[in-house]
């Protein structure tokens, strides 16, 4: 188990990577997973700790044990197949696809994340009460 909250950074202007963001609200029954948009307050300093001077916008990152000495940062496909660890029951099953090359993950990651405009709805849906309180400036 993990010491400190899990935070998913993405980017706040993308529909499609919003509705990612939704995607994970609504299995995350537990509610493990926290989220700031990288443009934030919150994603600036994390990512300054781990030597981004700007925020890299074509990938979603998952900070584990934010805010503690064993704060841990994934980008890309790995950050992902985590992010789906971390909802719990089936969805843990989605870590199979590490047996393929971080290299080759990475690269369809890359595909889907250049075209992500293009893939999205023009509108996104804004969480409700319950859960405004996991998401972060």
């Amino acid at each position: 188990m993990n010491a400190g909250p899990n935070l998913v950074l993405f980017d706040g202007e993308c529909a499609f990577c919003t509705g990612w963001v939704m995607f994970l609200v609504h299995r995350d029954h537990h509610a493990r997973l926290r989220f700031a948009p990288l443009q934030g307050s919150t994603a600036r300093g994390i990512l300054a700790r781990h030597g981004f001077a700007e925020p890299p916008l074509r990938s979603m990152i998952l900070i584990e044990d934010a805010d503690t000495a064993t704060e841990t940062l994934t980008r890309k496909s790995e950050a992902a197949l985590r992010t789906f660890a971390k909802l719990g029951g089936a969805w843990r099953a989605a870590r199979w696809l590490q047996v393929f090359p971080r290299a080759l993950r990475d690269a369809v990651y890359d595909f889907i994340a250049a075209r992500r405009h293009r893939l999205s709805r023009s509108t996104c849906e804004l969480p409700d009460t319950r859960v405004r309180a996991r998401f972060l400036p």
